[in-house]
């Protein structure tokens, strides 16, 4: 029988609210909020939370530990940073329903995959669920790291049923707020939440926080589809 640990559910709950409540973002922007003011309102979130980093470093943490996770309480920037950064570029780089329904996918697909792989924490494992090792490791500047790190990502990718909750929950969320999109558009923006979520990408080393790659993994996706 598998055994529920509550505690873990609780603080994924609980993180997973805050990262929902982010949605605020892409819903006044599909309500009507100018563009140029979205990058104006992003770009001053952006700097608020480099200012909440800046004062962690200095000793002075105004983000409650249990929001956080266990490498952003060792000192990593905290996750609220790479999602408000994402919400930015999506504003700047793509069309408002690619951008709207990305940073809803980054929202609602991830918090919802996130409390799955709390409840099927039991029988998934940590190895299937939390696949992301922000340990520091620094590769050198060469084509073989890019290999490394793609072979880091496939070796370390969650399970398939927790890629199966993403992709459902970002095509509902997608079908939900434009039912009037072309469902091949929200496929192909799930398909990229997918891919950003379920492995474990990284950069020559660094290791690539899903709060940033999952809303430009979906945008992209879907804005490279608008142009075929």
């Amino acid at each position: 029988m598998m055994q529920l640990d509550r505690k873990l559910l609780n603080q994924e709950a609980d993180r997973k609210l805050f990262h929902l409540a982010w949605a605020i973002y892409p819903l006044l922007y599909y309500f009507g909020y100018p563009r140029d003011g979205m990058i104006l309102l992003t770009l001053a979130a952006m700097a608020i939370w480099a200012a909440v980093e800046a004062a962690r470093k200095l000793g002075h943490n105004w983000v409650s530990e249990g929001l956080m996770r266990e490498h952003e309480r060792k000192g990593m920037v905290i996750g609220a940073f790479f999602q408000i950064t994402s919400f930015f570029l999506a504003v700047l780089l793509f069309d408002k329903p690619a951008a709207v329904l990305a940073m809803m996918f980054c929202c609602v697909g991830d918090s919802v995959t996130g409390v799955a792989g709390a409840l099927l924490y039991g029988i998934l494992g940590t190895g299937k669920t939390l696949i992301r090792d922000y340990s520091p490791v620094r590769l050198p500047l060469h084509p073989a790291s890019i290999i490394k790190d793609l072979r880091f990502a496939l070796w370390h990718r969650k399970s398939p049923a927790l890629m199966a909750v993403m992709f459902f929950a970002c095509v509902a969320t997608g079908l939900a707020v434009y039912p009037a999109a072309a469902l091949t558009l929200i496929v192909a923006g799930a398909a990229g939440a997918v891919v950003a979520d379920g492995f474990a990408w990284r950069f020559f080393g660094r290791t690539v926080n899903d709060d940033l790659s999952i809303t430009l993994a979906a945008g992209g996706a879907m804005s490279l589809l608008a142009l075929m």
